[in-house]
């Protein structure tokens, strides 16, 4: 071991020998510390993917319950809108997630292997300022240690003479120490003082040259550090710039769709009416529902031979004299094949069937009163005015149109009375609700 190697820095302050590794040892810090960094964007990032992925299953859990459900109208339009908004934040989400990973993660990955040099004995950056520091502490390092032995030498002497000059005083209170002893304890003692001296003056002398030599270590120790100092700045500009590029990223209120979203929601809420809900609902539920009410028939015999059912009117036996016409409930799936899709979608869960047309308005060489609704070739050549279905619709019997929302075809005939229409959607012909279409 070296006689530098073997200073013990006597406190913790940067100019004593081997305490600018500290400093040195901030390379290897700042090395750990990109990776640190990594691994928090990392797992931020994948906090925001988690939730970004919750939002999408409570969006589609939602739908799927309120789309079954009793909520209809405008209300249910409310419901619905916070699962838009939901799918929508889905996306700003993921785009956060997207931008941290493929933007600041892989810049603070590109950064430190730019700036960090990995070698078998650690980081090229860091063997090249502990050479500096050590070729900048050596000289001045050499001087400390003949300082700290002309100190140590100089203190031992001191204490040996101390304990000679304890000796010689002891002696002269002693009867049995002869005058011999006496004598060479006294001689002791002086030679002694002039080692004390002639160690002094050579500590003071190491002293004087270690001063002479302190404002050069100084100066490159100083300029050692500055180079550490400069590439640490690097890292700690570096370190703010990815800091403030991660806080713009997870500022989604900065997202241009974000504003849009929530003015959407609002929109949609500010919408909700419970005077059209309500009547609505009394229109296809409720008092404003047509009604075929009880009227009297007189007895036929011609209407014993109306067998076929039509959406213009029924057939019946007719054993009574009074024929009492009834609401037709329609299939109790009609809801369920729909998924109410709209928020404003109207009830067809009930449709009401015409009376029966009465024998004194027919002619007595028509065998069906009715006529026959559902000869398709007689539309054949009817264009029709083209329509477009606003919601799904699933036929209930043979003689009605299957459709879904956006379905473009043919009106063939008016809305009748019972709120129905006929038309022509490829090759078939049939009834469909008048409510379900718009035209074009």
């Amino acid at each position: 071991m070296s006689e530098i190697e073997a200073i013990v820095a006597s406190s913790d302050s940067f100019w004593e020998v081997g305490q600018y590794k500290r400093t040195v040892k901030r390379v290897e810090d700042g090395h750990k510390l990109c990776d640190e960094l990594m691994k928090l964007i990392a797992e931020r990032a994948d906090i925001e993917k988690a939730y970004a992925k919750s939002l999408k299953a409570w969006a589609k859990k939602w739908n799927d319950s309120i789309g079954k459900g009793p909520e209809y109208g405008t209300m249910q339009a409310s419901w619905m809108a916070f699962l838009h908004e939901a799918d929508q934040r889905h996306d700003v989400q993921m785009s956060v997630r997207d931008k941290m990973m493929n933007e600041v993660y892989e810049n603070v990955k590109k950064w430190q292997k730019e700036v960090y040099h990995k070698s078998v004995m650690g980081f090229k950056e860091s063997k090249e300022f502990d050479e500096l520091f050590k070729k900048a502490q050596k000289p001045w390092a050499k001087q400390y240690a003949k300082v700290d032995k002309a100190k140590k030498e100089y203190f031992l002497s001191c204490k040996n003479k101390k304990s000679a000059e304890i000796q010689e005083n002891n002696a002269k209170s002693d009867q049995a120490v002869s005058q011999d002893q006496k004598a060479k304890l006294t001689d002791k003692v002086e030679r002694l003082r002039k080692e004390v001296e002639a160690n002094r003056q050579k500590y003071q002398h190491a002293l004087d040259e270690l001063n002479h030599v302190n404002p050069k270590y100084m100066e490159d120790m100083t300029d050692a550090f500055s180079r550490c100092q400069e590439f640490e700045e690097k890292r700690l500009c570096f370190s703010k710039e990815t800091l403030t590029e991660l806080s713009n990223v997870l500022n989604i209120s900065a997202d241009l769709r974000m504003p849009q979203i929530y003015r959407d929601l609002h929109s949609t809420i500010a919408n909700a009416d419970a005077g059209k809900d309500l009547k609505w609902w009394a229109k296809n539920n409720g008092t404003e529902m047509a009604m075929n009410w009880p009227q009297f028939e007189e007895y036929s015999e011609e209407l014993k031979s109306i067998t076929k059912k039509s959406k213009k009117g029924v057939g019946a036996d007719a054993g009574d004299t009074v024929m009492l016409t009834s609401i037709q409930p329609a299939s109790h799936d009609t809801r369920a094949n729909d998924n109410w899709s709209t928020a404003s979608r109207p009830n067809s869960e009930y449709r009401s069937v015409a009376a029966p047309v009465s024998a004194s308005s027919t002619s007595g060489n028509d065998p069906n009163p009715f006529g026959d609704d559902f000869d398709e070739d007689n539309y054949d050549s009817v264009e029709g005015a083209p329509v477009r279905a606003l919601y799904n619709y699933d036929g209930q019997e043979d003689d009605e149109l299957t459709f879904k929302e956006g379905d473009v075809f043919y009106k063939i005939e008016e809305e009748d009375e019972q709120g129905w229409c006929k038309g022509r959607f490829g090759d078939k012909v049939g009834y469909y609700p008048a409510n379900y279409i718009e035209n074009i």
